[in-house]
C-alpha cells in the first residue's frame, strides 16, 4: 500500500511511495563540478515534492532513474525545502543517500500524472513583479503557458562564471496589452522630450492614410527600406515611417480589403521632435496589429464612423 506525498512530514522515518519523476536536472557549482540529481515527483493525487539524489547515490542511479518513468521509493531522508525559487509548494524535500532504494515500476501506471504546473496569469506579471522585495530573490518559480513570438538568435552573455547562451523571445495569451497615447497627446507626452531623444517605446492606433510607396536610404550598415504614410485616429494625425521587416507585415496588412475601418496598432514605437513636428518611427521590437478586439480600437472606430469617415477598399 503506497501512501500519499502530501502526508510526508520530518516526523516518521519509513515512507513507502510509488511515484512518476515528471522533471530532472542536474545540480553543478560554479566551477562545473557536479553536486547532484534533481527530481520533481508526483503520486497519483498529483502532488508534488522535490528530491534530490547526492553524488554517490547517483553513480549507481545513472542508468536507472530517467524522466517520465514510474518508480517505487522508500528509505530517504525527508527535510525542510529551502533556498529560492523553489519549484513546487511542498514544504519538504526528499534526499535519497546510498540507504535510499529506488525500483522501477516495469510497466507504466497510468494512473500517475505526467506533469503539474501552477500556471501564473501572464497579465498578473506586473503585480507579482512588483511585490517582491528589491533585494530578496523571490521563494518559489512561476510556469507560465503562451505561445512564442519574435524568438531571437542566441547570443553569449559574460557572467561571474563565464559566458552563458542567451535566447530572447516574446511569450503571449492571446490577450493584447498596450499602453496606447492617444495622438493628441504625443506633443506633451513624457515619451517625446524637448531635445529630441525619445525617453522608451509608445503604443500608438489609428487608421492609416496617404501611404507612400517604398523608399530606401544608405546607412552605415547597408541599404534600409521604408514606408512612410499617415495615422489618423479621427481627431488628430501623425506622420509614420516604418521600416524593414515590418514593411512586410504593413503589406500584408494592406493588401486586404476591408468590411470595416481597418484599425492599426502600432507598438513599441520611437517617437521625437523632428524640426517641432512629431515624427514616430518602428523600431527591431516593433510589432503591427490590424483590427483586434480591445476596447480602445472600437473606441477609435466609432469615432471614426460619427465623422463619416469610410474606409476605401484597399488603403493603398
Amino acid at each position: 500500500m503506497f501512501e500519499r506525498l502530501s502526508l510526508l512530514n520530518e516526523i516518521k522515518v519509513t515512507w513507502n511511495f510509488r511515484v512518476r519523476v515528471s522533471r530532472m536536472w542536474f545540480s553543478t557549482s560554479y566551477n562545473g563540478i557536479f553536486q547532484g540529481c534533481n527530481l520533481i515527483l508526483l503520486d497519483k493525487e498529483n502532488y508534488a515534492v522535490h528530491g534530490f539524489i547526492e553524488p554517490e547515490k547517483w553513480k549507481h542511479l545513472a542508468d536507472v532513474v530517467t524522466e517520465g518513468k514510474v518508480y517505487d521509493i522508500t528509505n530517504f531522508n525527508t527535510r525542510i525545502a529551502t533556498g529560492t525559487l523553489r519549484l513546487v509548494l511542498s514544504s519538504y524535500c526528499i534526499d535519497f543517500t546510498n540507504e535510499s532504494i529506488i525500483i522501477p515500476v516495469l510497466q507504466d501506471d497510468f494512473t500517475l500524472p505526467f506533469h503539474k504546473f501552477e500556471f501564473t496569469d501572464l497579465a498578473n506579471l506586473t503585480d507579482i513583479v512588483n511585490s517582491y522585495p528589491e533585494t530578496k530573490c523571490p521563494e518559489y518559480s512561476i510556469d507560465l503557458i503562451g505561445v512564442v513570438q519574435d524568438l531571437q538568435e542566441p547570443t553569449l552573455v559574460p557572467t561571474i562564471y563565464g559566458e552563458m547562451q542567451l535566447v530572447r523571445f516574446q511569450l503571449t495569451d492571446g490577450r493584447h496589452k498596450f499602453e496606447l497615447v492617444e495622438l493628441r497627446h504625443l506633443y506633451d507626452h513624457p515619451h517625446c522630450i524637448v531635445d529630441g531623444t525619445p525617453d522608451h517605446a509608445i503604443d500608438i492606433a489609428g487608421t492609416i492614410r496617404d501611404i507612400e510607396r517604398v523608399g530606401f536610404i544608405q546607412t552605415h550598415v547597408g541599404q534600409k527600406n521604408f514606408v512612410r504614410f499617415v495615422l489618423f485616429d479621427g481627431s488628430v494625425s501623425v506622420k509614420v515611417t516604418v521600416w524593414d521587416e515590418n514593411i512586410v507585415v504593413l503589406n500584408q496588412i494592406l493588401e486586404n480589403n476591408f468590411e470595416e475601418i481597418p484599425i492599426v496598432v502600432l507598438a513599441t514605437m520611437r517617437a521625437r521632435l523632428f524640426l517641432g513636428s512629431v515624427q514616430v518611427s518602428t523600431t527591431s521590437n516593433s510589432r503591427i496589429y490590424i483590427n483586434i478586439t480591445y476596447d480602445p480600437i472600437l473606441h477609435i472606430r466609432q469615432r471614426l464612423i460619427d465623422q463619416g469617415y469610410v474606409a476605401p477598399v484597399n488603403p493603398t
